[in-house]
């Protein structure tokens, strides 16, 4: 996820968390072909920096969906790292820097949560 997180800040001018996987066209083997990812910019993205067409179908992205983890949905993410920063400081661990996306599968994702005492 990282290098199409750092792509799409890029492209965007914002940070983007990827929720889930919409669908692959071509390739074999989980290699090559298209993906798409259902992303959320955590913030509204300057005017002009969306140059494809948004998808129309609005209810698709956030409908539960059999094969998608509960987290992954709109404001899914944020709800869900806001509980463990929460949750690291009340413990006495805060976040020193950002929390970072490295991983998203359609069943889980892994984040590094920075803390001074080393990485949750």
């Amino acid at each position: 996820m990282e290098p199409v997180i750092a792509h799409l800040r890029q492209v965007l001018g914002v940070k983007v968390l990827v929720l889930w996987l919409l669908g692959v066209d071509g390739g074999e083997g989980a290699r090559d072909g298209h993906v798409t990812y259902h992303v959320e910019a955590l913030e509204r993205p300057a005017p002009g920096r969306l140059t494809a067409p948004l998808p129309t179908d609005h209810g698709a992205l956030d409908r539960p969906e059999r094969l998608r983890a509960p987290w992954a949905r709109i404001d899914g993410l944020r709800e869900l790292l806001g509980w463990a920063a929460d949750a690291l400081k009340t413990a006495g661990r805060p976040l020193t820097r950002p929390i970072r996306q490295r991983k998203t599968w359609n069943l889980t994702g892994l984040f590094l949560l920075p803390t001074a005492q080393g990485p949750v």
